[in-house]
């Protein structure tokens, strides 16, 4: 629990103190920073459940989303990209890092969409082609690896649905162009 706590708290810290370069005029190495106090975080929440089981999956599952949203966050304050990168990376890995290696097609896929529609709500208010672009690998990247583990006949109407609703998504993105 220590370790996880050191990992929180430096991760955090190193967030704090990226702001505090970033107003000194050093924005790029700020950034810097903030992946690696971000990438911590996510570390720190993966252990607490994967290597320690500390807490429950559907806790780390919630904290590591919530990292997700305050990065996301973060990116829009500060209008910068590639803090939003940071912030979809880490949401498409969550769901990896935390597999208990069970079929959970329905939850897997319900939260592929609603990181794609971030990003297409992201695309809609800032012009970051790049996490668009990014969320559509990450999307196209776990589905294949459920597909290729999981996928059944049976399942045909969960992988329809999904494919269907992430093609809209991402159809939609000509219109907020």
């Amino acid at each position: 629990a220590g370790r996880v706590v050191i990992g929180l708290v430096a991760g955090i810290g190193v967030v704090f103190w990226s702001e505090g370069v970033r107003r000194s005029g050093y924005a790029i190495f700020s950034y810097s920073l903030k992946a690696g106090g971000i990438g911590v975080l996510y570390l720190s929440l993966w252990a607490s459940f994967q290597v320690y089981q500390l807490v429950p999956n559907a806790l780390a599952f919630f904290a590591m989303v919530s990292v997700t949203a305050a990065t996301v966050a973060l990116a829009l304050w500060q209008d910068a990209e590639v803090i939003a990168a940071f912030a979809a990376v880490g949401g498409f890995i969550t769901p990896v890092a935390l597999s208990t290696g069970e079929n959970n097609a329905v939850s897997l896929f319900t939260y592929i969409a609603i990181l794609d529609v971030g990003a297409l709500l992201l695309w809609r208010y800032r012009p970051w082609v790049r996490v668009l672009i990014g969320s559509y690998l990450g999307t196209l990247i776990l589905y294949a690896s459920w597909h290729s583990r999981f996928y059944t006949p049976d399942q045909f109407s969960i992988a329809f649905v999904f494919a269907s609703a992430v093609f809209i998504v991402f159809a939609l993105a000509a219109f907020f162009d």
